[in-house]
């Protein structure tokens, strides 16, 4: 190791041989030699933080938009529950005592209804909005900031992390957060004012009817409350056994020329299933328990309904209100109680938002016991000499701290000597590297530079007096100029080309089709191993460290030129796609039809799970005859007693309401075992559906040949996170939705029934052309509900960088590449941060539109609806039945027409998973055919062969290649970087096929040999 001031000659190799761990004659860990593998035991969980320590993030104009939104918010709940107060002056403008209808009553409330939207609309996309984009910005600063903090931690912080979770929470994690401290919370505010104000109003107009319909409430809550732990549980669950799943998938797919030469397919295959029907196990155990409970807390309701309606007609019976009271009475507690249904789920988000934040906030509440970041930390010498040495150095990993693998070790390197260190493997020669770079710090003893103990030194300045090269160099996915150019500021193309020609790389880069404007793919996968060190040295080169450490770079003429010439005051320490299938034909099609067939296993399921819709969907068109018959009963009854003073009418209206009420009862006992059933059995199906896929999406890539890996659009990542989420996107339209494509149907065509045979056909016509806009406000507000918690694909770049960052961490940290890697980070979040600003704005529009054409609705049905009743085209029950009917029959169609929302996406997924596994690879790993030879010799050859890299068409390799190696001969492949040496072997071991001539195997081509034997018989 030494500076190479112009020496006469290059100087001679020091050989140290670095002691193995531990001085032998001290006593070492009692533990078994296998103890050194144990993963380290993952962090504690962190505590959660309270609720105002997830804005620490918020500025000031975030603090006013969130108070200003949860205002907006609060009204906007508050409001909603005002429509059952309109609604009973409605009912009793037409309840007259002489017969007739009060049309002004009926006008104002049109007019009332009309005024409710406009101020739903404003409140409800106002708030959204304002919510939203606080959450955007505040989510911009949290992840800027804990990227950068993760960059400035220590190496030992990352040996007891997995650096892909640590990017995973970059993304997913933090969209969880944004949801829960943004729209979640803003729908938490806007339902819990609704919860008040209903029982408020409700408590205000018959406080007897609201307690009656209260007492069913608990029953409601504690199912609700069950069911949401039992989702809860769920997703921990899945997330946890999904993300080993994944981690096997990744680890896979990364090392498939591994795998593949190791004929690791099938044992990967069957180790991802292994896990992934973990999952399926313990999700269909808890969807047993869930099933009952929705099942209890939908007959819940029907009991509360049919409580509130008997009671409601019990109080109007005996003369004691007016059917408009005890209706605002009974719609105020009926949409107080709907919507603490509404607010579990966004609590719970809130609650996870918390969770997520436990992990985030205490990484960056956690300091670096090496922080490279603090500029002003340490001194920063002058000039650097190179003088180093090794003072009674003691160290162990701190993951490690039981195996001891530098004992008492001294070493003194003079300025001018060239050295390397030999050992076995685990020696401590790579250890020595990492504590000169300040990687750890030793746990006795001291490293001294100069002098100087490097704990004194600025971390960042004596990182950059280091060029390290290792055997496995870390190229980024970016081009060859700014790979060369990593680490450095204020750089030329011309200083990058000089760099680039001292280590060899110039003339290669110039035969690339885009030179020094290539782009090197993930981790360099378009270059060679040799083409890839090379432009690491260039990169060193091109810092001109005053110490080059070569950690294993065996590239002897490499390392020979750069040992005899003079880079400044260089020395040396040398230690020994998916490819994409947009066309139809490839990709084929994909429909719910196909769903269906991946699901025909579980057929009997989905038989049973569609005739328990049926009837679950039929609850929706009988609730509405039933509730607009009791308004129609009460009304008419007590129209007719006030009208002539006769008891008798009162009475019937008793045994009306005591076999409707017997009705709802009923009901309520047939849609606990409907609603159990058919959750149960679409759940069930899903779960099949999703882990079968999943092993069929995995098999195809695993089965896919190498050339496929080395497309730039099927990188790891990329491939990893469609395998996580394109057989979840495709369970969604199978199983329940299409159960909801037949209950929507049903109760489409059971509405029409009912309000034209028992109804208005004036008045079905005119709510027939607002149909479409109703069931589009349903769609808009279910969407709303459900889908908070989306990856959006603008963070998918943020995503990879952030991996390709924190996966490479001892590369970005020696380079000083930490102030680069955020600065290319912070402009990624900015294509989110603008995304989510034009999201919330739609979103904010059509969640208001939503609010508004519900009560727009009423207003133009009460409206129309009152000149109907009053000129004697229609009854009131007619009117009552008709908007009943429609209004629960547009409900009903819209929130499973939602469920259909992402059928664009789940097809796209479908069709993924479909092209992938129809894709025949040209060289199958699953093909049991071929030779299968009883006895092999060992003679390879080559003969014309011709070859280009299928992603390098245009750069010929090998041409016209003749070789023979005999039986027994050892042969090494040499040659300049980009000359076809690992270009032989993958030959060989079949990773490609030559475009011309052949590849011989004790005179067979290894074409016609079955693969797995071929390469059973190569070690690698």
């Amino acid at each position: 190791m030494s500076p190479l001031a112009k020496p006469p000659h290059p100087a001679p190799y020091a050989a140290l041989l670095t002691p193995r761990r531990a001085d032998d004659t001290k006593p070492r860990s009692n533990l078994s030699s296998s103890s050194s593998f144990v993963s380290p035991s993952p962090p504690p969980d962190a505590a959660s933080p309270s609720f105002l320590a997830l804005y620490r993030f918020a500025t000031r104009a975030d603090r006013l938009q969130l108070v200003l939104g949860a205002v907006l918010a609060g009204l906007n709940g508050a409001i909603f529950p005002c429509m059952a107060l309109i609604f009973g002056t409605a009912i009793d403008a037409f309840a007259q005592a002489d017969g007739g209808v009060d049309r002004d009553a009926v006008d104002r409330a049109a007019l009332e209804y009309l005024l409710l939207a406009l101020a739903l609309f404003a409140t409800d996309g106002l708030a959204h909005v304002l919510f939203c984009l606080s959450a955007e910005r505040q989510m911009q600063a949290l992840r800027g900031r804990v990227f950068a903090h993760m960059l400035a931690m220590d190496v030992s912080w990352y040996d007891r992390r997995d650096a892909f979770e640590l990017a995973s929470r970059l993304t997913g994690d933090t969209v969880k957060i944004k949801d829960g401290m943004g729209q979640k919370l803003s729908d938490s505010i806007k339902f819990a004012c609704q919860f008040f104000v209903g029982y408020a109003i409700g408590f205000a107009r018959g406080w007897d009817v609201s307690l009656v319909m209260a007492a069913v409430m608990p029953v409601m809550l504690l199912s609700l409350r069950y069911m949401v732990r039992l989702f809860r549980k769920r997703a921990v669950l899945s997330q946890k056994l999904y993300a080993e799943a994944g981690a096997v998938a990744e680890e896979t797919l990364g090392a498939i020329r591994t795998v593949a030469s190791l004929n690791g397919e099938k044992r990967a295959i069957d180790k991802y299933q292994e896990r992934a029907a973990l999952v399926e196990t313990g999700n269909i155990a808890i969807s047993k328990r869930s099933a009952c409970v929705f099942g209890c807390m939908m007959g819940s309701v029907w009991l509360m309904y049919a409580a509130g309606l008997w009671y409601s007609g019990s109080k109007v019976a005996r003369a004691e209100a007016s059917p408009g009271t005890v209706f605002q009475a009974f719609f105020g507690v009926l949409m107080g109680t709907i919507s603490l249904s509404q607010i579990s789920p966004n609590i719970t988000a809130v609650a996870e938002a918390k969770g997520a934040a436990a992990a985030i906030y205490e990484t960056l509440d956690t300091t670096s016991a090496i922080d490279a970041s603090k500029e002003e930390l340490g001194d920063k010498p002058d000039s650097c000499a190179g003088r180093i040495q090794a003072v009674n150095v003691d160290f162990a990993y701190p993951s490690r701290p039981y195996v001891q693998i530098l004992n008492d070790y001294n070493v003194i390197i003079e300025p001018g000597q060239t050295v390397a260190f030999v050992g076995a493997s685990g020696g401590g020669k790579s250890t020595l590297i990492a504590l000169l770079e300040r990687f750890y710090d030793p746990r006795e003893g001291t490293i001294l530079l100069d002098g100087r103990n490097i704990k004194t030194l600025n971390v960042k300045w004596l990182r950059s007096q280091i060029g390290l090269v290792s055997q496995e160099p870390v190229l980024f996915a970016t081009t060859i100029f700014e790979n060369i150019a990593a680490g450095t500021e204020e750089i030329t193309r011309d200083q990058v080309v000089e760099a680039a020609k001292l280590a060899n790389a110039h003339t290669f880069i110039m035969s690339l089709p885009e030179q020094y404007d290539t782009l090197v793919g993930e981790k360099g996968v378009s270059l060679s191993g040799g083409q890839k060190q090379r432009v690491a040295i260039a990169r060193a080169i091109l810092r001109e460290p005053k110490i080059l450490v070569l950690d294993e770079a065996t590239n002897v003429k490499i390392s020979r030129k750069l040992s005899s010439r003079s880079v400044g005051s260089e020395r040396l320490v040398d230690s020994a796609t998916v490819k994409e299938v947009s066309d139809d034909t490839a990709e084929g099609k994909f429909t719910i039809v196909d769903a269906l067939e991946f699901s025909r296993p579980e057929r009997k399921f989905f038989i049973t799970g569609l005739i328990a819709a049926g009837i679950n969907e039929f609850s929706m068109p009988c609730s509405a005859i039933l509730i607009s018959e009791m308004v129609a009963s009460m009304t008419t009854a007590y129209t007719n007693y006030q009208m002539y003073g006769l008891q008798s009418y009162l009475d019937n209206l008793s045994s009306d309401i005591t076999i409707y009420g017997v009705c709802y009862i009923a009901g309520a006992v047939v849609l606990f075992f409907t609603n159990a059933t058919q959750n149960f059995c679409f759940r069930y199906m899903a779960e099949k559906l999703t882990s079968r896929l999943r092993g069929v999406h995995f098999s195809a890539l695993c089965r896919q040949n190498i050339g496929f890996f080395d497309e730039k659009t099927n990188a790891t990542g990329a491939l990893a996170a469609d395998l996580s989420t394109n057989a979840t996107k495709v369970a969604m339209i199978s199983g329940d939705s299409q159960g909801r494509v037949v209950q929507a149907a049903f109760t489409f065509v059971a509405a029409l029934v009912i309000s034209f045979t028992t109804g208005s056909w004036l008045l079905t016509l005119v709510m027939l052309a607002v149909f479409p806009l109703l069931i589009m406000g349903q769609i808009i507000r279910m969407k709303h509900v459900r889908h908070g918690n989306v990856l959006s694909d603008e963070l998918a770049d943020v995503g990879a960088h952030a991996s390709e960052a924190l996966t490479n961490i001892r590369a970005v940290v020696s380079m000083g590449l930490e102030k680069s890697m955020t600065k290319k980070f912070n402009d990624l979040l900015e294509e989110p941060l603008a995304s989510g600003r034009r999201e919330a704005g739609l979103n904010g529009v059509a969640l208001g539109f939503s609010s508004f054409i519900v009560f727009a609705t009423y207003a133009l049905v009460f409206w129309y609806g009152g000149k109907l009743v009053d000129s004697g085209d229609i009854t009131f029950a007619k009117l009552i039945r008709t908007l009943m009917a429609i209004m629960m029959s547009a409900q009903g169609v819209g929130s499973a027409a939602s469920f259909l929302g992402d059928s664009d996406n789940a097809v796209k997924a479908g069709k993924a998973i479909v092209a992938i596994k129809n894709l025949e690879p040209p060289i199958d790993s699953f093909d049991e055919s071929g030779l299968r030879p009883a006895q092999l010799e060992g003679k390879i050859e080559f003969k014309n062969v011709n070859f280009r890299y299928p992603t390098r068409p245009e750069v010929s390799v090998l041409r016209n290649y003749n070789l023979t190696i005999e039986p027994g001969q050892t042969v090494a492949f040499c040659g300049p970087s980009g000359g076809g040496k690992s270009t032989g072997v993958s030959l060989i071991e079949r990773f490609y096929d030559p475009i011309d001539g052949q590849v011989l195997l004790d005179g067979v081509d290894t074409r016609e040999l079955n693969l797995n034997w071929l390469r059973s018989q190569i070690g690698l």
